[in-house]
């Protein structure tokens, strides 16, 4: 599932082999064995991938299929990683404002 994984997540990045594996800090070679099956990385170059798709070793692995992690998380929570900086703005304001209110109820 590895192998799957990665050279999916390299192709749509737009990446070469040689070019994610000079930002992961490996040979080309390596990479390439990789994405072919022929080797399983270590613990820390398993890391250093996760970090650099922003997924989860167990998502590259195969033990889920959640790339980022979130089916463990509550439905309020999942929503907030899709939040963009214009409705964060619009809640901070809002937020301020009910606090100001409050405030002055108290």
């Amino acid at each position: 599932m590895f192998c799957k994984r990665l050279s999916q997540l390299r192709k749509r990045s737009n990446l070469t082999q040689e070019q994610l594996a000079k930002e992961l800090g490996i040979s080309r070679g390596s990479l390439s064995m990789y994405e072919i099956g022929k080797r399983e990385p270590d613990f820390l170059t398993l890391q250093k991938v996760a970090h650099f798709f922003s997924v989860t070793s167990d998502f590259l692995i195969g033990l889920s299929d959640d790339p980022h992690g979130y089916g463990s998380l509550p439905p309020l929570y999942r929503e907030l990683t899709e939040i963009t900086e214009e409705e964060i703005d619009y809640l901070r304001e809002s937020l301020e404002a009910y606090r100001k209110v409050k405030q002055k109820w108290e």
